[in-house]
């Protein structure tokens, strides 16, 4: 006889926003609104990696990401880092960065996750959260 044999795949995290760049059209304007946007987010067990795109309007940027675990009761910020042009000395409209959260081992129980993302240019900031409704992520058991 038979038996079946059921594998339960571990937890994990996933978006529960459309893919940004899935409108062009509206990601570009957001960008050229904003001067920042999420452009992508893969989660992969208890790790978000994810790219952002920034307008070039300064020499130094800071970009992080603002995240919560527990409903904005507390944040935490985590920084990006720059991904060079794949075409070196080439003037650019846009810088690349990249982020990589490992979610802590104690926070692996926490039903969702909320984001948002800031580009800092010299003393302004500028954000992207969703439209005002955040990034948020959320756990499949």
């Amino acid at each position: 006889e038979n038996a079946a044999i059921h594998i339960k795949e571990p937890d994990h995290f996933r978006p529960v926003f459309s893919e940004p760049v899935a409108n062009f059209m509206d990601f570009q304007n957001k960008l050229d609104s904003q001067n920042v946007a999420l452009e992508g987010l893969i989660c992969s067990g208890y790790v978000l990696k994810g790219t952002i795109r920034v307008k070039n309007i300064c020499f130094n940027k800071k970009v992080f990401v603002r995240m919560t675990f527990d409903r904005w009761r507390s944040q935490r910020d985590f920084p990006c880092e720059y991904l060079p042009s794949a075409v070196p000395g080439q003037p650019r409209s846009y810088d690349h960065f990249q982020f990589s959260v490992t979610v802590p081992h104690y926070l692996v129980n926490t039903a969702h996750i909320e984001f948002a993302v800031c580009f800092l240019a010299e003393s302004t900031e500028y954000w992207d959260s969703n439209r005002d409704l955040n990034y948020r992520v959320e756990r499949v058991p």
